[in-house]
């Protein structure tokens, strides 16, 4: 793995592409009965020992070493309700129409951001989307 890393620098190195290894992360996807089989290994980057991490956020996504979705799901839930109560607050300012549109444009489109891959997580980190869901349904109708 550490020729493949050394290969992947030359690659963007002739392609005047830098790379920054502080801002690397490394991460080893695997089942919870196989993390405790991993043998130890060490890869570097640049000069740099690449230190495992337990999740990291990469284009909008956290990501877990079980991909989980947990700590993702639990942003977002956040996120959006945080926004939902600041829309609730001024919710009488907007007609129905502009009240949907600023919905979709600040908390839908959050809530369904990558989600045909978060999509078969747990029962329970579903039951916190649909309460984000049903937050806005009260919001529109008025409820």
């Amino acid at each position: 793995m550490n020729e493949d890393l050394l290969s992947m620098r030359n690659w963007c190195f002739n392609n005047y592409l830098l790379l920054n290894p502080d801002k690397t992360k490394l991460m080893v996807f695997c089942s919870r009965q196989m993390l405790p089989k991993l043998q130890d290994f060490m890869l570097s980057l640049l000069g740099k020992e690449l230190v495992p991490v337990q999740a990291a956020k990469d284009l909008g996504m956290t990501l877990d070493l079980h991909l989980t979705f947990n700590d993702h799901i639990v942003n977002t839930v956040y996120s959006c309700m945080s926004r939902l109560g600041q829309i609730n607050g001024v919710k009488h300012a907007f007609d129905r129409g502009t009240l949907i549109t600023v919905i979709n444009a600040l908390v839908l489109s959050k809530l369904f951001y990558c989600s045909n891959v978060w999509a078969n997580s747990s029962n329970c980190n579903t039951d916190k989307l649909q309460s984000v869901q049903n937050f806005v349904c009260r919001i529109v109708s008025g409820a």
